[in-house]
């Protein structure tokens, strides 16, 4: 069990000038059983609004989103994306899980809050991770500033 750093050092950074702005990414321990998120932040911004943090679907990667995130950094903002680390690959432990992900998505914001001078970021999020950010936000309310839901997993009869 590793002991959780209040600021984490960076795992690694890197600028190219040609290219959008890439991200630093950071560790953030989830439980005690040693699951955690790599979480990639883009700094650039200077910014006093609330952060950005970008809650991608299942199957996807926060990878998929980085142009928006440096194009938002650009803009002065800080933008935060995370990927869940797996320590063994099964199938259970690639399904979406509602109550592990709320939890996993809480001790993300608290990490976040603590980078961020306790702001409650702004949530941008898709698919099966809009529904967790409505959840999370109608429990902890304080946690969650705006909210941007895109592709939200509604379905509907094709008769």
């Amino acid at each position: 069990m590793s002991k959780p750093t209040d600021t984490p050092a960076p795992l690694q950074s890197r600028r190219k000038l040609s290219e959008p702005i890439e991200s630093s990414e950071f560790r953030c321990q989830l439980d005690h059983n040693g699951r955690s998120a790599k979480i990639h932040a883009w700094l650039d911004g200077s910014t006093h609004e609330a952060p950005v943090l970008i809650c991608h679907d299942f199957g996807e990667s926060v990878n998929r989103y980085r142009n928006l995130a440096s194009g938002l950094s650009e803009k002065g903002l800080h933008v935060y994306g995370f990927e869940r680390v797996k320590k063994q690959k099964n199938k259970r432990s690639s399904q979406p899980d509602f109550e592990n992900s709320t939890l996993d998505l809480l001790q993300i914001i608290s990490w976040i809050r603590t980078q961020e001078k306790l702001h409650a970021p702004t949530i941008v999020a898709t698919g099966f991770m809009s529904v967790v950010v409505l959840v999370l936000a109608r429990i902890y309310p304080r946690f969650v500033g705006k909210i941007i839901l895109i592709n939200l997993p509604i379905g509907h009869n094709q008769s």
